[in-house]
């Protein structure tokens, strides 16, 4: 007879918590700044590539490095919690006590595991009041990118595409003294230097072979790094208190290099991040210049670039983009995919990123950032322009024809809660602000990230990729990727597209070119 096997109750959870708390603290208090932060490195390293992390590590055993590769061990989101735990605990005993040995991996191997106890045992607890569909969606906002990477052509490209237009540079080289290229340049000589050691000096740096002078070289690293002390005090006081130890504020998204002794030494305790700065991150730098015209360019910039990989790698559909309509009175929306004469998806771009706040959030938290409601109007604005479609004559728009709303930051991502309140203030506005918009105009709206869309346009024909998008429509569908509504049509088509931007790359990105020659300068 099979017995029904009890999970822990929240008292027990909240006590495996607390001691594992405790005992994490202590150990932490113990770590040496900079062997803690080489230790950090050393364990990612051996993520990714084993061998690199025996530079830190005193001879790791065989059985150590293949334990390394295990689904669960040393991943890239547990580390950089516990490196932002490292900065946030209280170190006023810290140069009073014996140290604990950071080059060993054992030594890496057990403070992670206790990191994963506090996250398991909140997990447990959190579980236990709310449903667990409410919690994927965090679980994908913190692990999902990391997947795809970020040495990752097409996310630079995109990146450097909406964010590096003519003005944002202009802008940019003024308040810093230094353009954006350089700063671009400067982080992905870093992060080359990063691959084979844990530190490096900036006269290491082949700045001057990148065309950077010193000057900026210098400037650049103040943008993306900062000193152990300054990360101490930010880590203490968080731009937001996290609900659950996996999902805290990290220090290492603005600042992914961390110096020492007055920068003799900088580490990146996770150099992808700094990938990360160098490409999703300049939007930050966007935001902080304090000009609503460049947010509202960038916003443009987005609109051009998925109108361009749309036309690029759907050939045999029409993309066309705005224009206005009732004499001028309105927008329509961004872009129209057209099979033919037919309009068969209306297409509104979004590029209001997420707050990392809200992508740690409890779910029922995110449905109260204001982007919601920037997104809810992104729906009514279709719903408006089939509305009046449909009371005029001649209209090209097909009876199947859907809306999309296409994000430049997967706001939804395995979240129905997040999708459903961005619909639910859609209909509520235009039933009180709109009164022109009945149910039939209220078409059904497929809400996708771009990383998503790009993932589908490079295995798709324009038939699938319409398939798909009624697909993604229907009530079975809802809330699923894109890429998975692709994915389950009846007939899948067997296609291997080459990245269709690579010789502009240079052009938008002038750092990476060619980055195989870049990389082996740079180590």
């Amino acid at each position: 007879m099979e017995t029904e096997t009890k999970s822990p109750s929240i008292f027990a959870l909240t006590r495996t918590r607390d001691r594992a708390e405790k005992h994490l603290s202590k150990y932490l208090t113990l770590a040496d700044e900079l062997d803690f932060t080489q230790m950090i490195w050393a364990a990612n390293a051996l993520k990714r590539n084993g061998g690199n992390g025996s530079v830190f590590f005193n001879r790791p055993t065989k059985e150590q490095l293949e334990f390394s590769q295990k689904p669960g061990v040393f991943e890239p989101w547990t580390l950089e919690s516990l490196y932002n735990r490292f900065l946030s605990v209280d170190d006023e005993t810290r140069t009073k006590r014996k140290k604990i040995i950071c080059n060993e991996v054992r030594t890496a191997l057990m403070l992670e595991d206790l990191q994963k106890q506090i996250e398991n045992a909140e997990d447990g607890i959190v579980l236990a009041r709310s449903p667990i569909l409410h919690e994927l969606h965090r679980i994908a906002q913190r692990q999902f990118h990391w997947q795809r990477g970020y040495l990752n052509i097409g996310q630079i490209y995109r990146s450097a595409t909406i964010y590096t237009f003519e003005a944002a540079q202009t802008a940019f080289a003024a308040k810093h003294g230094l353009t954006i290229a350089d700063l671009c340049s400067v982080g992905f000589a870093a992060f080359a230097a990063t691959q084979r050691h844990p530190a490096f000096h900036i006269d290491q740096l082949p700045y001057s072979q990148l065309g950077v002078a010193r000057e900026s070289a210098v400037l650049a690293l103040q943008l993306i790094s900062m000193g152990i002390g300054d990360a101490r005090k930010l880590a203490k006081a968080p731009k937001w208190k996290a609900d659950h130890a996996a999902y805290t504020w990290s220090v290492l998204r603005e600042s992914p290099i961390i110096f020492f002794n007055k920068g003799s030494a900088y580490v990146a305790p996770i150099p992808e991040l700094i990938m990360y700065r160098i490409s999703e991150g300049l939007y930050l730098d966007l935001v902080r210049l304090g000009d609503k015209g460049l947010i509202d360019a960038m916003g443009r910039a987005f609109e051009a670039y998925c109108k361009d990989i749309m036309q690029t790698l759907l050939p045999d559909l029409k993309i066309e983009g705005e224009f206005t309509y009732n004499r001028g009175q309105n927008k329509s929306p961004d872009l129209f995919v057209k099979l033919g004469d037919k309009i068969m998806v209306a297409v509104e771009c979004k590029a209001k990123k997420m707050p990392l706040g809200a992508k740690y959030a409890d779910p029922k938290r995110i449905v109260e950032q204001p982007g919601i409601d920037e997104l809810s109007f992104g729906v009514v604005q279709l719903w408006r322009y089939f509305s009046y479609m449909r009371r005029h004559q001649g209209s090209d728009l097909d009876d199947s024809a859907v809306g999309m709303l296409l994000l430049l930051d997967p706001w939804t991502d395995l979240s129905d809660l997040v999708r459903g309140e961005i619909l639910t203030k859609a209909r509520a506005k235009a039933l009180s602000d709109e009164a022109e918009i009945i149910a039939a105009d209220m078409r059904p709206i497929v809400i996708s990230s771009v990383q998503d869309l790009e993932y589908v346009l490079m295995k798709c024909t324009g038939a699938s990729f319409l398939n798909a998008v009624q697909n993604a429509a229907r009530a079975g569908f809802l809330g699923w990727h894109l890429a998975s509504a692709h994915d389950n049509l009846p007939e899948v088509p067997s296609i291997e597209k080459e990245y269709p931007f690579l010789a502009r790359v240079a052009e938008h990105a002038p750092w990476w070119s060619p980055p195989e020659a870049r990389l082996s300068r740079a180590i």
